[in-house]
């Protein structure tokens, strides 16, 4: 521009000199000026006039750059620039629990560019490349050109011919031989690589410095990368390396099709397909409706995971570390607080939470909690089937709270470990142990090490049919209303046969009565129980008796004792003398 403004003055300084004769070119009827040869000052050589023209471009460039003072005009370019906002995404976090959608959110609050938009910032596809060849540019395309005065535009150039008289012109009539030739413009040749990715950026203002690929966004900054939507006051966006950190007043949510988020900051590396999510998390997960049915005999781990998948989800915790190139997730906490996973219903916490999504791995360390309302969930989506059992309707239905140390769930094996103070809490009942192994593949349940249960009465027993009270004695129905006391160093249960084995240290107590054994076997469909190894029973803490192995039959009620039989009671002697006297008496005719 400034180098057409010297050739315009020049152009004028020529007008004034009256010396300088003026012509008119006969072909476009314009004034003419002829140069005049000065003599004294002849021209300089070809290589003297190049060197005096690039003077003068960075004469023209020093003066640009007082201006601005950036290297490059094209490094630094700004949109609508101007005061920034910040979108309420607390709000807007709440509004897509609700909705089910971010873009029907942003779309009912007249987001200023919703998904979809031409607002666009970084490499370009080929079909982009078609829409806006001036791929160069960043930010809102111009306004439309008003044509509704266009033939009062002031027209720069030669004039146009006047027809001749009589002639008409067709203003319909294709005039593109008039004009100069257009080019033809290929775009097939300008695909980018298949590998390489496009991001949709929009902001009230937007900086972009093109030596180091980043641009900065600020106030009501959005992100679009292929199913992803991040929210932020603000972004840096790299357009080369494919990474994004977001932050701002309201924190940042980012929507993909698994659900929506919401993090004070958020660091997405989308080559590597990483994500940091920094503290006060909080992830929702939408719960999904399934068209087609699991068939019958589908494995336990689908019906698992379908039953769970259902319902929507809320991850709430300081730190996340997710990879959706692996699907592993990680999420973790630096405080007092733990990592809280809850459904309708239910909860899991824990310090922390690992979890593969293909190998259906997780983990579960530090303080952990398990607890649910009630159990009805899991027989009503076909998780547990009630042909499993009455101790699986028994024990799984009720409230119940589990703590431990770790726990670890190991999905394709069907197979989960629960290690450290296990304890199982129901009401009126309670269950620990060091070790807690479910196997739903091999059908077993181990509890290993320091194994201990207690209830406060058997009305459980009676309420889940485990115990007909209709077959039992009123000596044994007066017994299931007190509490009870078990242990062992070990105790398998075989859930399919609901068979059980107590070994090392058994140890089992009521009010007045005992028993204890090395070992003890019950076989649910011979409703039996045995015992072997230092057996010992006591009744009413007067009459021991002892054995090296017995036999109960539920059935009968009949109980055998084999081996080394002993029997020792405590005899009152003089309750048995007046006994004794009494019985004389009777015995005494009159």
């Amino acid at each position: 521009m400034l180098i057409a403004l010297l050739m315009l003055a020049s152009a004028v300084s020529a007008e004034d000199d009256s010396s300088t004769e003026k012509k008119t070119n006969p072909d476009t009827g314009h004034s003419v000026v002829p140069v005049k040869r000065d003599e004294k000052n002849p021209p300089k050589d070809e290589k003297e006039k190049s060197e005096d023209r690039e003077q003068t471009t960075d004469d023209v460039q020093k003066e640009i750059k007082s201006i601005f003072p950036q290297e490059n005009l094209l490094d630094m370019i700004e949109t609508q620039p101007g005061e920034t906002s910040a979108r309420d995404l607390n709000e807007i976090f709440e509004q897509t629990k609700k909705m089910g959608s971010l873009e029907e959110v942003l779309k009912t609050r007249g987001d200023h560019n919703p998904r979809g938009s031409e607002d666009f910032m970084g490499p370009l596809s080929g079909d982009q490349i078609k829409k806006n060849p001036a791929h160069d540019y960043i930010g809102p395309p111009p306004p439309p050109i008003n044509t509704e005065n266009m033939d009062q535009w002031n027209f720069v150039g030669p004039p146009l011919p006047e027809p001749e008289e009589g002639e008409e012109i067709d203003e319909e009539e294709d005039s593109d031989d008039e004009l100069a030739p257009q080019p033809e413009i290929e775009f097939e040749d300008i695909e980018p690589p298949e590998d390489r990715k496009y991001a949709d950026l929009s902001a009230d203002k937007i900086t972009r410095d093109k030596l180091k690929h980043t641009v900065l966004l600020e106030g009501n900054a959005k992100v679009v990368y292929e199913d992803v939507i991040i929210l932020s006051e603000f972004c840096e966006f790299n357009d080369d390396e494919e990474w994004g950190k977001f932050w701002g007043a309201t924190g940042v949510l980012a929507e993909s099709d698994d659900g929506i988020s919401r993090s004070e900051r958020l660091e997405a590396f989308f080559k590597d397909k990483k994500a940091y999510f920094h503290e006060n998390v909080e992830i929702f997960v939408f719960g999904r409706e399934y068209e087609d049915e699991l068939d019958e005999d589908a494995p336990k781990k689908d019906r698992i995971k379908r039953a769970l998948g259902k319902d929507d989800t809320t991850i709430t915790c300081d730190e996340v570390e997710y990879d959706w190139g692996d699907k592993t997730f990680y999420a973790h906490v630096d405080d007092s607080e733990r990592v809280k996973v809850t459904q309708d219903g239910r909860y899991a916490y824990a310090k922390a939470l690992y979890h593969e999504r293909e190998t259906e791995l997780t983990i579960m360390q530090g303080d952990v909690e398990l607890w649910q309302e009630k159990g009805d969930w899991l027989f009503d989506r076909d998780v547990v089937k009630d042909k499993e059992g009455k101790w699986a309707n028994a024990l799984l239905r009720p409230e119940t709270t589990i703590t431990c140390d770790s726990l670890e769930s190991r999905g394709e094996e069907e197979k989960t470990t629960l290690d450290g103070d296990v304890l199982a809490v129901q009401k009126g009942k309670r269950a620990s142990a060091d070790k807690v192994t479910n196997d739903d593949i091999e059908k077993i349940f181990i509890a290993d090490g320091n194994v201990k249960a207690h209830h406060d009465d058997g009305d459980w027993l009676i309420e889940n049919k485990i115990v007909d009270p209709e077959e039992e004695s009123e000596e044994t129905l007066e017994d299931l209303k007190k509490a009870a006391d078990g242990e062992a160093d070990i105790l398998t249960i075989w859930t399919e046969k609901e068979d059980m084995e107590a070994e090392g240290n058994v140890h089992v107590w009521q009010e007045h009565q005992e028993a204890s054994t090395d070992k003890a076997v019950y076989t649910k469909k011979l409703d039996r129980l045995q015992v072997f190894g230092n057996v010992k029973v006591t009744r009413e803490s007067t009459k021991d008796l002892f054995s090296d192995k017995g036999i109960l039959w539920f059935t009968t009620k009949v109980y055998e004792a084999f081996g080394n039989v002993k029997s020792k009671g405590m005899i009152d002697v003089d309750k048995e003398r007046e006994k004794a006297q009494e019985d004389n008496e009777e015995s005494t005719p009159e």
